[in-house]
């Protein structure tokens, strides 16, 4: 009994002063019943200037490893995934054809936001309450304004993901596409609006200036790597501001961004492809470990895969029988099993019923 309880203190220590690739084959020969606790330890004990030796002696083997991958505590706390390539939305081919909207708060209250993904324009509003009646009643302000889009684009919070936010885009005929939980990124262009909004209304706040005012502005400067600014690419035209401006310079002209929009798109791509690398398909009922709260950094929690729901979202069953859906970087692959090899074509079509993005 003795002998079992120092076995299991020298297996903690193999785990958390070697580190896992110094302690596989270690803890290979713990779960051999011949070897006893003090002779692993004696081989513990040698690593650092003896380290080669002990390696010579057992040698490491791929079996091991498994070992280690199936530790459920290890794989419970482990670090989150590297980041994949950049999976860009398709580029719209003129204004207001794909919105993105998201709400956020601000000096404790709630805003809504709604950005037109071809100019990068965006229209701000305050909530009274975050339902989805508050939220559709804003969104059709802007749709009567500047016209029903083909695609909106959100995450899928309560408020875009009840039945009257369906109703709603049935009746006016636009494509509803959502996103994962906890992975704003595949909302990125609500999200860089959000950022954007926030900044201004946090320096009109501390200069104690009209933050609208602010808003006109940025809404007139061309934006980087345009020569145009948001309210040329969606309106054609400037809109008069406090800065002194010339008649002709107001009048309408139409200006072609299609070519700017798809360089723009590719230079982000490239800078924020490096060190990314693709996560492989997960299969269904394939067992994960999936990361809830990946704000701070939560547990990793086993999971079965249940569907996916697009390229890179799936949901998953938990061992409650909690269903959730996260992004493909927020699931862990088991070891152990199933394996094959990583497809070079990450494109899946999708019914569209069921089309979302990340």
């Amino acid at each position: 009994m003795e002998n079992e309880s120092q076995k299991t203190s020298v297996e903690f220590q193999v785990h958390v002063r070697a580190g896992i690739a110094e302690s596989v084959e270690l803890c290979r020969y713990l779960s051999d019943p011949s070897m006893t606790w003090w002779t692993v330890y004696a081989a513990f004990a040698l690593f650092g200037a003896e380290r080669e030796t002990v390696y010579s002696g057992l040698g490491l083997s791929t079996a091991v490893r498994a070992y280690i991958g199936k530790c459920a505590v290890c794989r419970t706390v482990d670090v989150r995934q590297q980041k994949e390539t950049m999976y860009a939305h398709d580029i719209p081919m003129r204004p207001w054809a794909k919105v993105g909207t998201d709400l956020f708060s601000f000096n404790n209250r709630a805003y809504l936001i709604t950005v037109d993904y071809f100019s990068n324009f965006w229209e701000i509003d305050c909530l009274a309450k975050t339902s989805s009646g508050a939220v559709i009643h804003k969104v059709k302000a802007h749709f009567a304004r500047h016209g029903i889009p083909d695609t909106v684009i959100s995450d899928n919070g309560p408020q875009y993901s009840s039945q009257e936010f369906r109703q709603f885009s049935t009746a006016w005929e636009f494509r509803h596409v959502t996103s994962s939980s906890a992975y704003p990124q595949s909302n990125g262009k609500a999200e860089s609006a959000v950022k954007m909004a926030k900044q201004l209304m946090g320096k009109a706040k501390r200069a104690k200036t009209d933050p609208y005012l602010a808003i006109l502005e940025h809404r007139n400067t061309p934006s980087q790597g345009f020569n145009a600014s948001p309210a040329q690419r969606l309106m054609s035209r400037r809109t008069k501001t406090l800065l002194p401006t010339h008649n002709s310079l107001l009048k309408p002209d139409v200006v072609n961004m299609e070519q700017a929009v798809k360089d723009n798109q590719c230079k982000q791509a490239f800078y924020y492809n490096r060190g990314a690398k693709d996560l492989r398909h997960l299969d269904e009922g394939e067992q994960v470990r999936v990361q809830l709260d990946t704000k701070h950094r939560a547990h990793w929690l086993p999971a079965k895969v249940e569907r996916m729901a697009n390229n890179r979202s799936y949901t998953v069953k938990l061992e409650n029988g909690t269903v959730v859906r996260r992004n493909r970087k927020h699931l862990m692959i088991v070891p152990g099993g199933l394996q094959r090899a990583v497809s070079t074509n990450t494109s899946v079509n999708f019914d569209q019923s069921e089309d979302s993005y990340g």
